[in-house]
């Protein structure tokens, strides 16, 4: 994980951390004109975009390569789509629980699959449920 770390930030481009205004000014436009589009598309058809950010095992608890994380919120809240960032979802793992990643590549495994799954349902209903549309959100002991 620390090699993962040291690797993104040689990477300003990515906006995995801060890379200085600049940088975060002119990749935020490009985001933005991008998420625009793909959220017109969407909208354009009936459907409504959920964008979900699933961070890379070395972000975890890292809030200094979390930069990502807040300017995809800030565009995602400007734009009115729906954002969903598992971080802080992954990061309140305890250590009964298994892990939300495979150990030696770092992609999400079963369990960090079926979190988003639940974390989904939660934004869905309530994209639903603004919409007046009934939707229930399973408990987890309904599951």
């Amino acid at each position: 994980m620390q090699a993962r770390r040291a690797e993104w930030t040689k990477q300003p481009d990515f906006l995995i951390f801060d890379p200085g205004q600049a940088i975060t000014a002119d990749r935020s436009r490009l985001l933005k004109k991008h998420l625009s589009r793909i959220n017109y598309m969407a909208t354009s058809n009936g459907a409504s975009l959920i964008v979900v950010l699933i961070p890379d095992y070395s972000q975890l608890f890292h809030p200094e390569l979390q930069h990502i994380n807040r300017v995809m919120k800030g565009t995602t809240d400007e734009l009115g789509i729906s954002f969903l960032d598992m971080t802080p979802i992954y990061e309140e793992t305890d250590g009964s629980r298994p892990n939300y990643f495979w150990p030696l590549d770092g992609h999400t495994n079963e369990v960090g699959h079926q979190a988003i799954a639940e974390a989904l349902v939660r934004v869905i209903c309530k994209e639903f449920n603004e919409q007046k549309f009934h939707c229930h959100s399973p408990a987890a002991s309904d599951r």
